[in-house]
């Protein structure tokens, strides 16, 4: 039996035998979800450089001991203060042999490679102990400085979060230590490096004590900010050095929310 059939003198032919090529809608499909992983990721690649580039601004470079005898220390330091130019870096860049440097603070604020300003700043308030490597001496390597610069100046809000699980993604920001240049001897920029929490430290009840990162921080880092999610949960302190050698996995952090009672009357009432 013949497969067509005529209509007003025209062969027609069956829908199973139709010339068009039927298309599958699955390759459309495929190719627009492409098209949108492409996208997100571009929009979420320039929201996290919008994040990163605001973190640069409020983090200043810190050095203490200036003017005396001795070597000085570099740090890094975070503004916590938009209006009353507050910044928050490491006790233990003012401390040496048991007891605190006598010598001058400077604050630098840097944009790339240009030094924009030297500020000299005063010890406003800081813990009360000497500061270290343990849980218990951590607690106490804390300083809030300040400047008088006119504001209003970047800052740095301070999340109040107390939970953390290891494996968080977390960034790490500050100035590290570089050979003299002939810009700037400190190290071109604010560096921003990424690692996780390798170790959560909690004391008996479950609170959290200490958090640890592998963020391969280099001298001059410490005081820099750590942030998770854009929000700053903690401050880089010091990392673990034995016989001379320098653990990566080993980079201790302060936790922002041990210090909030402490410094609350540093930080913008909102």
């Amino acid at each position: 039996m013949s497969s067509f059939y005529y209509a007003n003198n025209e062969i027609l032919m069956p829908a199973w035998r139709s010339p068009e090529v039927r298309r599958s809608p699955w390759g459309w499909i495929a190719a627009l979800l492409l098209v949108l992983l492409l996208v997100g990721g571009a929009v979420f690649y320039y929201l996290d450089s919008l994040s990163d580039e605001k973190a640069k601004e409020a983090v200043v470079l810190v050095l203490t001991n200036v003017g005396e005898e001795g070597r000085g220390y570099q740090g890094s330091g975070i503004i916590i203060h938009p209006t009353k130019g507050y910044i928050l870096t490491n006790k233990h860049l003012l401390w040496h042999d048991g007891q605190q440097t006598k010598g001058k603070i400077e604050v630098h604020f840097l944009s790339g490679s240009d030094r924009l300003e030297i500020l000299p700043a005063t010890v406003q308030a800081q813990g009360q102990g000497e500061p270290g490597l343990t849980v218990e001496q951590l607690k106490y390597d804390w300083v809030i400085l300040r400047v008088n610069r006119p504001s209003p100046l970047p800052y740095l809000p301070l999340d109040q979060a107390s939970d953390f699980q290891e494996e968080e993604n977390v960034k790490v920001y500050g100035f590290p230590m570089a050979e003299k240049t002939g810009t700037n001897e400190f190290g071109p920029s604010v560096k921003v490096l990424h690692g996780i929490l390798s170790r959560v430290d909690r004391n008996n009840q479950g609170g959290v004590t200490r958090l640890t990162h592998d963020a391969k921080s280099a001298p001059g880092m410490s005081g820099g900010p750590i942030t998770r999610k854009g929000k700053v949960i903690g401050m880089n302190t010091q990392y673990l050095r034995e016989q001379d050698q320098v653990d990566p996995n080993e980079n201790y952090a302060l936790p922002i929310f041990l210090l909030l009672e402490q410094i609350k009357n540093y930080l913008p009432e909102n």
